[in-house]
């Protein structure tokens, strides 16, 4: 009995030091956040995902668009191939459709595979009456998959508005890019801006978004936000509050987890040295790899189902 318990404990334990770094990329959270300023790169052409004029979708018919590509998503293996696109200025990851009167999707509870967006609120086509389209660029290994939102208006004010999602094969890298915007209303209106994962509980790191508040409010957005600390956390669009022209939201994911650190394995990993009872395992070590970079998290545990077999 000793000699089996010994040898699940190991397999656990030797299991939590391949794949811990694999499980902590699980939550949109880990995603890093960078903003430039750049040219933006108006698509031309395209496929027509909602033709101008427009408003809300028609219920049950948002959208589908294919990338072309593969896209990995929030640490998930399972590649994601295709999006919904809402008009109100999101992506959608998953078989779960928006609502066709979906505003703030990063804190509403709809079971979606993921989130992206770069201007979540109630939308219209513009007096230039321009459609809402999407391409893939460039060529494999490195295409990218691009929706643009052309000279759209909030439905509760005036101005304009341009924005694109781009999503890029191979990195995963996820970019908000934001062309002219222009709100001529006093009055603050408030979009969602960011990342959601397969749920909206922040606590849980499944929303990394952005905020605009206390000394950052009546600027452009770059650099004038700060990572959001609830789910339901606005950007502020104004005369004196919108996207600069040129302003990139970068989120990229984490490096993938390796078989082990590139500084090393941990060495010696012994369990119940000192003694095995099926209470207790007494002398447990290992050795770390001496590196700064490198941790560790072991999970111990007195409750074990043995295999019949090794």
């Amino acid at each position: 009995m000793a000699f089996r318990l010994e040898r699940f404990i190991k397999l656990v334990i030797g299991s939590v030091f391949l794949f811990i770094g694999h499980l902590s990329s699980a939550q949109v959270s880990t995603y890093s956040f960078n903003e430039q300023l750049d040219i933006y790169n108006e698509i031309i052409g395209g496929t027509t995902a909602y033709a101008a004029p427009w408003d809300n979708h028609t219920t049950g018919s948002a959208h589908l668009a294919s990338f072309g590509f593969d896209f990995i998503y929030n640490g998930n293996p399972t590649p994601i191939t295709q999006c919904y696109i809402s008009p109100n200025g999101f992506i959608t990851f998953g078989a779960t459709q928006p609502g066709n009167t979906l505003y703030g999707p990063l804190s509403n509870v709809t079971a979606f595979t993921g989130v992206v967006c770069p201007l979540g609120i109630d939308l219209i086509s513009g007096a230039g009456a321009q459609s809402i389209t999407y391409t893939t660029e460039g060529s494999s290994p490195n295409r990218v998959f691009v929706v643009q939102w052309k000279n759209v208006e909030r439905k509760a004010m005036t101005g304009v508005f341009n924005f694109q999602i781009r999503l890029y094969e191979t990195t995963n890298v996820i970019e908000l890019h934001y062309g002219f915007c222009f709100p001529d209303d006093t009055a603050p209106i408030t979009p969602q801006v960011g990342l959601r994962g397969p749920s909206n509980v922040f606590l849980q790191g499944h929303v990394n978004n952005r905020l605009q508040t206390g000394a950052n409010i009546n600027y452009a957005w770059f650099g004038k936000s700060v990572t959001g600390t609830a789910n339901n956390n606005t950007m502020r669009t104004s005369i004196a509050e919108f996207p600069d022209n040129g302003l990139i939201y970068t989120y990229t994911p984490p490096a993938d987890c390796s078989s082990f650190p590139l500084a090393g394995a941990p060495a010696n990993l012994l369990i119940g040295s000192s003694s095995i009872t099926t209470t207790a395992f007494v002398g447990n070590s290992f050795i770390p790899v001496a590196s700064p970079v490198v941790q560790y998290m072991v999970l111990r545990s007195t409750i074990h189902r043995l295999m019949e077999r090794y």
